[in-house]
């Protein structure tokens, strides 16, 4: 797998971009809603474990970003994980222009408050 996405424009230039730059956004996009919109559903540290976020190119240069998150009981975990999966891909877009890209999220467990 490759560590950089590559964007050419249509003078022939190119562009790597990092896996780290689209683990940092998504990583931006789970804080601000574990803060906010998803408060009292989405949990990025229980115990000892913490969230992950791991982000990968194919060959065909499309990006998969998986996260790794909690919920808790009371929250539906579909609609947060649609939630989430929209707010990333929205910002992975925005900011890099890269619209090749899929958002799995991976619910690592589900914690009674």
């Amino acid at each position: 797998m490759n560590n950089y996405a590559i964007v050419s424009n249509n003078k022939g230039g190119k562009l790597g971009i990092s896996t780290f730059v689209f683990k940092q956004i998504a990583i931006e996009v789970l804080q601000n809603l574990a803060e906010n919109e998803l408060k009292e559903k989405l949990v990025l540290n229980y115990k000892k474990n913490k969230f992950e976020v791991i982000a990968t190119v194919d060959k065909r240069n499309k990006i998969t970003l998986t996260c790794r998150v909690f919920f808790t009981s009371d929250s539906d975990v579909q609609n947060c994980s649609q939630t989430i999966q929209e707010r990333i891909t929205n910002a992975v877009i925005n900011q890099t222009e890269i619209s090749n890209l899929s958002v799995n999220i991976s619910v690592a467990s589900i914690i009674t408050k």
